[in-house]
C-alpha cells in the first residue's frame, strides 16, 4: 500500500475540518535513519518478505505502511530462523500500536492459502475516491454595522484518484474533482484535474512532474496546486524539496447562471494573468527523532517580486497529543507577518469506527503574509483571518467520517468580525 494512499485517506477524513496535508500519530513518517528500514530490508533479502522491489523498502514511508510489512513478516514467524524471528519480534514491539489497528483491515492485505499467509498481487491500476456533504453558515459584522448572516452554503464534493503503476519506480496519477454547490447561482458547478508523474530515482530521491498539490511547511503561505516540477531528496535526518512552476490554483470551469457562460478560473475571469506567474520554493525538513519535525521554506513568487519565508515544527507528545505551529513573513506590505498554532488530541482512523480527533487552533494570517487562495472546497478560511478554531472528527463507520468545526475572529484587513460553522459528512469509496 502506497504512502500516497494512506495519506489520502487521512487527509480526506480531516478534509474541511482541519489543515490539508496534515498526518500524525498512526500516519507519521518513519525517520530516514530509523533502524526499521534495515531490519525489514534484511527480511526482504532473506526471502521472508516479497516486497516486489529488489532495492528494498524506500525511505520516507509512514509508520502505518511499515506496520503492514511487519504484519506480513509476523505471519511467517514460525517458518523463519531464530535470528529472523528475533528481528520480527523487535519490529512488533516497535509498531505494536499500529499493529493493533491492522486487525481492522487485515483481510485487505493478506489472504490465507493452506494456512500460510501470502501477499496479494499488486494491482497495475488503483482507483479510489471520496464523496462529502457539507453545510456551512457564515456571519460577519463590520464597522459598527449590525450582524449580517451570509446564506448557508450546502454543497457536495466528489473526488476520484487513479494511479497507474507504469513500473516499480514510476507512477502516473490523475485526480478529478466535481463540486455541486447550492444556493450560490454563480458557482453552480466546478471541475478540476491534476495529472502528474512521480519517479523514484532511488530510496531517498524522487521527482514529480505535472500539476500537483503544493503545500510547503503547513500551508500558511501556499496551499494550492502547482503546474511544474518538484525534486525531493534525503540527507540523513534531513529532507529537501525543490519546486518550480506556475501558480495554477484550482483550474476549473464555473457555470454562471447570471451570465449563462462558463469561466476558466486560470484564464482571466476570477484570476488575472499576473497570478499565473512562476514561483520557486525550497523546503527543508529536519527530523531529529520519530516524534519531531522541524520545517522551513523559502518561496519566491515573480508576481511583484514577492518573497516569503516560513518556519514551523510539529511534536508528538506521548501517544495522543500533537502540537504544531508556523510563522511566516513576506517582503511587502505593512501587515506581512503571520503565525499559526494547533493542538490535537488523538488521531481519527478511517478504518476504525469510534476513533476521533479533537483540536483547537489559533491563526493570525494577514493577507500580505500569504499567497491568496480562491474558494476551494478543502480550504479552511485561514487567509486574511485572526482568531480561533475548535473542531472534531469522528469515524462514525468504516470509512465514514463526521466533522464539525467553529471559527470565530476578525479579518486583519478591515477588522470585520467573522464566524464560520461547518458540518460535514464524508465517505471514502
Amino acid at each position: 500500500m502506497k504512502k500516497k494512499w494512506t495519506g489520502f485517506l487521512t487527509g480526506i477524513l480531516l478534509l474541511g475540518c482541519a489543515d490539508k496535508g496534515f498526518a500524525a500519530g498512526l500516519f507519521s513518517e518513519v525517520p530516514l535513519d530509523d533502524w526499521s528500514y534495515g531490519a525489514v530490508n534484511q527480511l526482504i533479502e532473506a526471502g521472508v518478505l516479497n516486497y516486489g522491489n529488489e532495492s528494498g523498502v524506500k525511505k520516507g514511508i509512514s509508520r502505518y505502511e511499515m506496520a503492514i510489512l511487519v504484519a506480513k513478516a509476523a505471519a511467517k514467524e514460525n517458518a523463519v530462523s531464530l535470528e529472523q524471528k528475533n528481528v520480527i519480534q523487535k519490529l512488533e514491539t516497535e509498531y505494536q500500536d499500529e499493529l493493533k489497528d491492522l486487525g481492522v483491515i487485515e483481510n485487505r492485505i493478506l489472504k490465507a492459502d493452506s494456512g500460510v499467509q501470502k501477499e496479494k498481487k499488486k494491482e497495475r491500476i488503483e482507483t479510489f475516491g471520496y464523496i462529502g456533504f457539507r453545510n456551512e453558515a457564515t456571519g460577519n459584522n463590520g464597522s459598527g454595522c449590525t450582524q449580517k448572516q451570509i446564506p448557508s452554503l450546502r454543497s457536495t464534493h466528489f473526488e476520484i484518484f487513479n494511479t497507474f503503476h507504469a513500473t516499480d519506480n514510476i507512477d502516473v496519477d490523475l485526480e478529478t474533482v466535481w463540486d455541486k454547490r447550492f444556493d450560490i447561482p454563480y458557482e453552480n458547478f466546478q471541475a478540476a484535474r491534476m495529472l502528474y508523474l512521480t519517479g523514484r530515482i532511488n530510496k531517498t530521491n524522487t521527482i514529480k512532474v505535472g500539476r500537483f498539490d503544493h503545500t510547503p511547511v503547513y500551508g500558511v503561505v501556499y496551499n494550492e496546486r502547482l503546474a511544474g516540477i518538484q525534486y525531493n531528496f534525503g540527507l540523513g535526518k534531513t529532507r529537501v524539496g525543490l519546486s518550480y512552476g506556475r501558480n495554477v490554483s484550482y483550474s476549473a470551469s464555473v457555470y454562471s447562471q447570471n451570465e449563462d457562460v462558463y469561466q476558466d478560473w486560470t484564464a482571466g475571469g476570477i484570476w488575472d494573468e499576473n497570478h499565473l506567474r512562476p514561483l520557486r520554493t525550497i523546503e527543508v525538513v529536519y527530523s531529529p527523532n520519530k516524534n519531531t519535525n522541524i520545517k522551513t521554506a523559502y518561496t519566491d513568487w515573480t508576481y511583484n517580486s514577492e518573497k516569503f519565508t516560513e518556519l514551523g515544527a510539529d511534536v508528538l507528545i506521548g501517544k495522543d497529543w500533537l502540537l504544531k505551529g508556523e510563522i511566516a513573513k513576506s517582503n511587502f506590505g505593512t501587515y506581512n507577518k503571520g503565525y499559526y498554532a494547533e493542538l490535537r488530541y488523538k488521531a481519527a482512523n478511517p478504518f476504525k469506527p469510534g476513533s476521533y480527533t479533537i483540536y483547537t487552533a489559533y491563526r493570525n494570517i494577514p493577507a500580505e503574509a500569504t499567497i491568496d487562495p480562491i474558494n476551494r472546497y478543502d480550504l479552511d478560511f485561514s487567509y486574511d483571518f485572526r482568531g480561533w478554531t475548535i473542531g472534531t472528527e469522528i469515524t462514525v463507520g468504516f470509512k465514514q467520517a463526521l466533522c464539525a468545526s467553529y471559527m470565530w475572529g476578525k479579518k486583519p484587513s478591515d477588522a470585520t468580525s467573522t464566524h464560520v460553522m461547518r458540518v460535514q459528512y464524508s465517505v471514502l469509496l
